[in-house]
């Protein structure tokens, strides 16, 4: 079977006109790839045409990943437009692939964004990380009470002795410009903590007193050191040169009954 020039369309035998584009079979076909041949004296008036070298038949496996398929004739005679077609037609064939991939993947995508944090619960459920803002005062009144549970062994062996006293504070209390509520108490806590190894006591679960009144409410910032004396203690502040506004000696009283 012959194949017309121009669409590459199979032509019946005997055919003069192409069944499919309509061009004359013995029209000239001019193919991108045909160059003239240099003119000399003798084909000055009517150059001689001569077909390029055959390009390489791009396998169709490349062509699907994207190279533009060359117009020529394969390795079996096939016209160069038809292979251009099958080329094209792959290439078509990839996009619908790829749209139908990405339509069908989009739901996915937007749920892993929207989970980014989440964990996953025993039954294989998915739940959304925490939005809920963090209350600064119950997140510092929650590790107020974490020191002095934590510290609480730490502080029934001072049981009986003389210790430095280096901060008593309570909610409400007013002193230097400051009233005090859980974050502040906890900023002078955790400053004098990490200076001199302080630990955090509620003075209210053992016998301490202030003007002859039980300190409930209060939080005591001790060193964790004995001592035999208040004298003794009171070496101590004098050594780090801390006043007797910063800095005193209390005997470390029983628990509460």
């Amino acid at each position: 079977m012959s194949f017309c020039g121009f669409c590459g369309a199979g032509l019946a035998t005997g055919a003069k006109f192409c069944g499919e584009c309509g061009r004359s079979i013995d029209e000239a076909f001019v193919d991108p790839n045909v160059r003239a041949a240099p003119a000399d004296a003798m084909t000055a008036a009517i150059p001689t045409i001569v077909r390029a070298t055959p390009e390489p038949v791009i396998p169709p496996e490349e062509q699907i990943t994207g190279v533009v398929p060359r117009i020529g004739k394969d390795k079996q005679g096939l016209p160069g437009s038809v292979m251009a077609v099958v080329g094209l037609l792959g290439l078509v064939a990839v996009g619908v692939g790829v749209y139908i991939v990405t339509k069908d993947e989009a739901p996915s995508k937007t749920l892993t964004s929207t989970i980014v944090g989440a964990t996953t619960a025993g039954d294989n459920t998915t739940t959304g990380a925490s939005t809920i803002p963090v209350d600064p005062v119950q997140a510092a009144s929650n590790q107020l009470d974490t020191f002095v549970a934590q510290d609480r062994p730490t502080a029934d062996t001072l049981v009986g002795s003389w210790v430095v006293q280096l901060s008593a504070k309570k909610v409400g209390l007013k002193a230097d410009g400051i009233t005090y509520g859980p974050v502040e108490i906890l900023a002078d806590h955790s400053t004098l903590r990490s200076t001199y190894g302080a630990i955090l006591v509620d003075a209210g679960a053992f016998q301490f007193t202030a003007g002859g009144n039980p300190m409930t409410g209060w939080f005591l910032t001790i060193v964790p050191q004995q001592y035999t004396s208040k004298a003794d203690a009171l070496v101590f502040c004098s050594d780090n040169g801390l006043g007797a506004n910063r800095c005193l000696a209390r005997q470390f009283k029983p628990p509460n009954p």
